[in-house]
């Protein structure tokens, strides 16, 4: 994979993203906080991919990836306490 169609990748991802927080905070009625958790997830992946393109420091890269995981993690706690019991 030659750098430009690596960059193409990453803005396409980026994209993908912004698509993506914009379609979390739209089901903000049914779903409430996790909405929010989810497309703050999506937002940090979005920007770790700009961090990649833009050849930031692999810390930056680290510690937005950790983010990203975090608030996945979060969402699944959140959906987790959500649930109701079955009758």
């Amino acid at each position: 994979m030659t750098r430009s169609e690596f960059h193409l990748f990453l803005e396409v991802a980026m994209g993908i993203c912004a698509v993506m927080v914009c379609f979390n905070l739209l089901r903000y009625r049914t779903r409430k906080n996790a909405a929010f958790v989810m497309a703050g997830a999506f937002a940090a992946l979005g920007l770790t991919f700009f961090a990649l393109f833009e050849d930031m420091s692999q810390v930056i890269v680290g510690l937005l990836g950790f983010l990203v995981v975090a608030l996945i993690v979060g969402d699944f706690v959140l959906r987790a306490g959500n649930q109701q019991e079955p009758r």
